[in-house]
């Protein structure tokens, strides 16, 4: 499946992608990632090993971001801010390290999928839709 991977990069924003992007994945690097208003389901969106400031991943105006599977790991001074998604698969949060680390998870839906946060400081959780 075609994916947008970015390796080593700085800041990486992707602003409503087409169906034609599958997977997101970012590797390294520093600077923030930020996904918004994609068009189409993302199968994968993985972002590693990364001193980032921040990752927000945010669906749109017509309605949730479907991702299947989501990992954040390995992620210093990095605040994760998830609004508007709906898993499919599992979404994973761990090992948020350094002085500022936090993560928000707003009007999230997640009917068949494990949300797993480990190690990461700071939680909210506000409107999490599912069993």
């Amino acid at each position: 499946a075609p994916a947008l991977k970015f390796i080593d990069s700085g800041p990486v924003h992707v602003h409503a992608a087409s169906d034609a992007v599958r997977d997101l994945i970012v590797e390294g690097g520093r600077g923030e990632v930020i996904c918004v208003d994609s068009l189409s389901p993302l199968s994968q969106v993985k972002v590693e090993g990364r001193q980032a400031g921040a990752v927000r991943l945010r669906g749109g105006d017509l309605g949730p971001q479907v991702v299947r599977d989501l990992v954040l790991e390995k992620l210093e001074d990095t605040e994760v801010s998830l609004e508007n998604l709906a898993f499919s698969g599992q979404a994973s949060v761990k090992h948020l390290t350094g002085g500022s680390r936090s993560i928000r998870v707003v009007d999230c839906q997640a009917p068949s999928s494990n949300i797993v946060i480990e190690n990461v400081g700071d939680v909210m959780l506000q409107g999490i839709n599912g069993q």
